[in-house]
């Protein structure tokens, strides 16, 4: 679904927490590596999000989690956590990338493998995964607890990711050197001449760049941002505790960008109200090879020898999800060959494609349905007054008029 492409998993740590919590810094520093002179190449999984899916397994039990450069800890569903053994070490405080914030507990395990290296005195935050990821088969989040411990170089071509604790050469690559602010992969990014610090490199985040609202102003985003396709959209943007209220977002093309000191190729820029900070996400990185070196805090940028998108992605004009036993609209463009200037977000759908809400058990269900139509036209037909939508699946490739 359309919304699944502008969903971040930021994870931040508060650092104004009481004594009898866990704090940052010692969350921070669990997971232990006890694995030396390694060099491994293991397999991922990628889903319709772009995620990079790693199996590992945690007292020997195999689990699904995402890696996750925006995440300062790793986390885990609740539901993950049956047989495992885990034990409750404290909790804490942590907020999304929405800016929403929960009160989580906090498990520890002694035993952690990814392929053969091990990990002791692993911290988990526990706390229940979206319906939009979960019904992926995810089980939790890689964080930088674990991830900052080696360096990765993660092959979108070969599906397959190089773990280990040598030195990286840079070669024909482009460097990008990152920082650790709340134990998350910060960097300067650069548009026109417009400069922009304390930005996330999030392989959690799916979208390509995501700008909050209060930090560009429309003057910029006219003249210097709108050079290619253009459109907006109302919806809701989705964090690790959620979605947040409906609003306007820009979705814009731009030809270049800088981080740093490199030009990096055109790419998609997403303009939210409700997210906190300048988000960089796997839509950009998966247009290249990409090696994390954590020892000198450095992105190397590789050139890939397949130049097609990893990510396949669909635009449309409408998305409807399943709701509370309902079905409802949750993303609606305003520029559209198709006339939705009357839909409004959360609308209750009667039926879509002779589909109603009663067809289908949970949100999973009707995600895997979702699927089906894909290359289909849409009949919806509204609640209210039973207005009838109809759009051709043609339209639903590509917006073709907005510019």
């Amino acid at each position: 679904m359309n919304k699944i492409f502008t969903f971040c998993l930021l994870i931040i740590l508060n650092s104004n927490l009481k004594a009898q919590f866990l704090s940052p810094e010692m969350l921070q520093n669990k997971g232990i590596l006890w694995s030396k002179n390694f060099d491994l190449n293991i397999p991922f999984i990628e889903k319709k999000g772009g995620w990079v899916i790693l199996k590992l397994k945690i007292n020997g039990i195999e689990r699904r989690f995402i890696f996750d450069t925006g995440s300062g800890i790793n986390v885990i569903d609740p539901s993950a956590l049956a047989g495992l053994g885990l034990t409750k070490i404290g909790f804490t405080k942590a907020s999304d990338s929405s800016g929403k914030e929960r009160y989580n507990d906090v498990y520890g395990s002694d035993n952690l493998k990814i392929d053969s290296l091990t990990f002791s005195d692993v911290a988990f935050l526990a706390s229940s995964l979206p319906d939009i990821i979960a019904c992926e088969g995810i089980d939790g989040i890689l964080g930088n607890t674990i991830i900052s411990k080696l360096n990765w170089v993660i092959d979108y071509d070969t599906q397959k990711i190089r773990l280990t604790d040598t030195k990286i050469e840079k070669g024909e690559g482009k460097e990008v050197y990152f920082y650790l602010e709340n134990n998350v992969h910060r960097v300067t990014l650069e548009l026109g001449d417009n400069s922009f610090e304390h930005c996330t490199l999030d392989f959690g985040c799916a979208a390509a760049i995501m700008f909050p609202k209060n930090i560009l102003s429309s003057k910029v985003i006219e003249t210097k941002l709108k050079e290619g396709l253009y459109y907006e959209s109302v919806s809701a943007s989705f964090g690790l505790y959620g979605k947040t209220k409906s609003d306007t977002s820009q979705n814009l093309i731009i030809p270049k960008f800088k981080l740093r000191e490199i030009t990096l190729d055109s790419t998609n820029v997403l303009i939210e109200k409700n997210v906190g900070h300048i988000l960089v996400g796997v839509s950009v990185f998966s247009k290249y090879k990409i090696a994390i070196d954590n020892v000198n805090r450095r992105y190397i940028f590789y050139s890939r020898k397949n130049t097609g998108n990893f990510i396949s992605t669909k635009r449309r004009p409408i998305s409807v999800s399943w709701e509370n036993k309902k079905l409802v609209i949750d993303q609606v463009k305003l520029c559209s060959s198709v006339s939705l200037n009357d839909v409004q977000i959360e609308a209750e759908v009667k039926s879509l494609n002779g589909k109603t809400a009663k067809n289908f058990k949970s949100y999973c269900e009707f995600d895997q349905w979702l699927d089906t139509q894909n290359e289909k036209d849409w009949d919806i037909i509204l609640m209210k007054n039973k207005k009838r939508l109809k759009i051709k699946k043609e339209e639903m490739k590509m917006i073709k008029d907005c510019r």
